[in-house]
């Protein structure tokens, strides 16, 4: 199994133990409210992470013109710059909200440039699965926590 493969499988380990001691807070190390962080920052991580690959791809000099100079460097900042400022106001409501659109927004931006040619089918599939199981956490703590 390739490196990328088994980073990005261990990758979703963060978001999901914390997210368990959110859901079952009795069971928490410790307090619920820095679990919530934890989660909340790694997800702006994540979030700026895949936002990097994208500026990456960006810089490739046989795709077309109107994606590397245009569509990629500007999405990949808006993405990251939106996870930025969701750290930076005071709802966890609304940071949960922002980081769940945004990576629902960064799964179909990558469908797209999977189509587009920028990306493998593999890789793609692997993401879906890692983003799927992402939301649907991000998910499970905003409903527990409004």
């Amino acid at each position: 199994m390739a490196l990328h493969t088994v980073l990005m499988s261990l990758g979703v380990i963060p978001f999901l133990v914390p997210v368990l001691f959110v859901l079952f807070p009795n069971y928490s190390p410790i307090a619920s409210v820095m679990m919530l962080f934890i989660i909340q920052a790694y997800g702006v991580v994540i979030l700026s992470f895949l936002s990097g690959i994208q500026w990456g791809l960006s810089l490739q000099k046989n795709k077309p013109a109107f994606y590397t100079h245009y569509i990629l460097p500007l999405w990949s900042n808006i993405i990251a710059l939106a996870a930025f400022f969701a750290m930076l106001q005071h709802s966890d409501i609304t940071t949960l909200i922002i980081l769940i659109f945004g990576f629902i927004s960064q799964l179909v931006a990558d469908m797209h440039f999977t189509r587009a040619g920028f990306y493998t089918r593999s890789y793609l599939g692997k993401r879906m699965i890692i983003s799927l199981i992402v939301i649907i956490a991000l998910i499970a703590v905003l409903h527990k926590i409004s």
